[in-house]
């Protein structure tokens, strides 16, 4: 019985607090903060299609930071609305923005909505940042590359793996540098991962020294 009670209390506290709010931002739109007061009350109530209605009233008054126009993004997001997420997350002039999260939302968002060269621009911004991606964003910018700039493709490869000495991304760096006839580069892996056996045993690792080793009659 008392967490029923309890929790009608603060449902009963909200819902007198958010009234408040409202008349206070009637009376005084110039505070901003009674706006962020509002919406944050409106997030713990749940109330999000009224929610949707105050970011509209906010953005109208208020230059937003990057942080709130992701939230405002994740707004829509919880509604199923990925297109009026989009629209939001992309109003302003991303040029300007360094948030990293800003842009591993947009990044989400472009590849919901299969948008290969918006997602590109999100996960290189997101690199440029923070200097490295987790392997799964890493992992698309080279799917991306791959199609579009091989070079490109084949330096994230490398570069992910002298930083992280990971097995897959030595082999697929070898691939690469085999598909653009990069031999020197070939022989280099190969030499780099002689210094980590567990790099060095993956069969593909050993298939290409093989390949590249002289025979016996040369």
């Amino acid at each position: 019985l008392h967490y029923p009670l309890r929790r009608q209390r603060q449902m009963c506290i909200r819902d007198r607090a958010e009234k408040w709010l409202r008349r206070y931002v009637a009376k005084y739109p110039k505070q901003r903060l009674a706006w962020v007061r509002l919406l944050q009350n409106l997030e713990n109530t749940e109330q999000y299609p009224q929610r949707l209605v105050v970011w509209n009233q906010f953005a109208k008054r208020y230059p937003l930071t990057s942080t709130e126009r992701v939230d405002w993004a994740n707004n829509h997001l919880k509604l199923f609305d990925s297109q009026g997420a989009w629209k939001v997350i992309t109003a302003v002039d991303g040029n300007k923005i360094k948030d990293f999260d800003y842009w591993q939302s947009r990044a989400a968002l472009a590849w919901d909505l299969e948008l290969d060269d918006e997602l590109q621009l999100a996960l290189e911004k997101m690199l440029a940042i923070k200097g490295s991606l987790n392997t799964g964003d890493e992992s698309e910018l080279i799917a991306l590359y791959r199609t579009r700039d091989p070079r490109k493709a084949l330096q994230l490869t490398v570069d992910s793996w002298r930083q992280g000495h990971s097995p897959q991304r030595l082999v697929a760096a070898l691939q690469l540098a085999q598909e653009l006839q990069d031999w020197p580069l070939v022989v280099d892996l190969l030499k780099e991962a002689e210094q980590y056996p567990g790099a060095s045993d993956q069969s593909q690792v050993l298939a290409c020294l093989l390949y590249t080793s002289p025979s016996p009659r040369d």
